[in-house]
C-alpha cells in the first residue's frame, strides 16, 4: 500500500485505500482529550505538528493512524511528502497553490485508480486565517459495494512545509454538508507545526491549563 494516501470510506467501517504508516519516534504521537473534542499529536520524524478535532465523542479507528470517528461519522487526517508527487526540487519554483494543484491531482489519480472509476472533482480555493491557501476538493462517490453508504467524499489540503496536510470527511445519508464542510476548516485552523518533537506530557498540561 502506498504511504501517505487519503482514504476512501464506503460504510460500515469498510476502508480500500493506503493509510500512513505507524511510526516509532523518540516521542510517541497521540491525543489527548480536551473540554470541546481531542488534541492530535504527531511526532513522526521530521513531521511535528499538533491539531485539533472538535467533537462531542472523538475515537480513533483502531490500527488506522490518524483515522477517527467523530460523532460517528469517519475522519482522516494524513501528510504526504512534496518528494511523493513533485519532481526534486521543483517546490522552489511552485507557490503554494500550484503544489496543492499538483497533490490533488497526484491523490485523486490514486483514488480512481483504486476503484478503478472515472471521478468528477471539484475543487474551490479557502484563504483562512493568517493568510493561509486551502484547496478543497471533492467528488461524488460511485458504488463500489452493496453496503456503500458513502455519497460524497471532501477533503481540505494546506503546504505544512516540505509536506502537504489534508483532512478527509465523507457525507452520507441526510448529513448537512456544509456542516462537515465546516469540520474541515475548523480543524486545519487549528494545526501548529513544529520543527521539534512535541511531549505529550507537556501538551496534556496545557491543556489542562486551557492552552490547547
Amino acid at each position: 500500500m502506498r504511504k501517505g494516501s487519503l482514504g476512501i470510506f464506503l460504510g460500515v467501517l469498510l476502508f480500500l485505500a493506503a493509510t500512513v504508516s505507524a511510526q516509532t519516534t523518540q516521542e510517541d504521537s497521540g491525543m489527548i482529550k480536551t473540554a470541546t473534542g481531542v488534541l492530535v499529536i504527531s511526532n513522526e520524524p521530521g513531521n511535528y505538528y499538533t491539531i485539533h478535532i472538535t467533537g462531542k465523542t472523538v475515537k480513533p479507528v483502531p490500527d488506522r493512524p490518524f483515522w477517527f470517528t467523530v460523532d460517528g461519522k469517519f475522519f482522516q487526517i494524513v501528510t504526504a511528502r512534496k518528494i511523493d508527487f513533485l519532481t526534486k526540487g521543483a517546490d522552489k519554483d511552485l507557490d503554494d497553490k500550484a503544489i496543492l494543484m499538483a497533490h490533488h491531482k497526484w491523490e485523486s489519480d490514486y483514488i480512481s485508480e483504486t476503484l478503478n472509476r472515472k471521478l468528477k472533482l471539484n475543487t474551490s480555493w479557502q484563504k483562512l486565517a493568517g493568510g493561509m491557501i486551502a484547496l478543497a476538493w471533492d467528488y461524488d462517490m460511485p458504488q463500489v459495494a452493496d453496503k456503500q453508504t458513502a455519497m460524497r467524499q471532501l477533503y481540505l489540503a494546506v503546504v505544512k512545509g516540505d509536506r502537504v496536510l489534508a483532512v478527509n470527511t465523507v457525507v452520507e445519508g441526510n448529513d448537512r454538508e456544509e456542516d462537515l464542510r465546516a469540520l474541515l476548516t475548523n480543524t486545519i485552523l487549528t494545526l501548529k507545526p513544529s520543527d521539534k518533537p512535541l511531549s505529550l506530557k507537556t501538551a496534556s498540561e496545557q491543556v489542562k491549563k486551557g492552552n490547547q
